[in-house]
């Protein structure tokens, strides 16, 4: 049980990095946490928990309100 609950979360950090860094490779500006939720079909608090644990994995940059993927 908790094997597939990992993996969903995988996917999810996953589709939420790729739209984060789809949209800054596009624009060079960040998503909103609303923009990404909407982008993935996520939830906001579930977008909310992925990206902070984006954050506390190093694989993201946010600082304030800008997330921004790590180079």
């Amino acid at each position: 049980m908790v094997v597939r609950a990992q993996k969903r979360g995988e996917r999810a950090r996953a589709a939420i990095l790729a739209s984060i860094d789809s949209r800054w490779q596009k624009a060079m500006s960040a998503p909103t946490i609303r923009d990404i939720a909407a982008e993935t079909g996520y939830g906001l608090a579930t977008v909310h928990r992925h990206v902070k644990i984006l954050i506390a994995q190093d694989r993201l940059v946010g600082s304030g309100r800008t997330l921004r993927p790590r180079t």
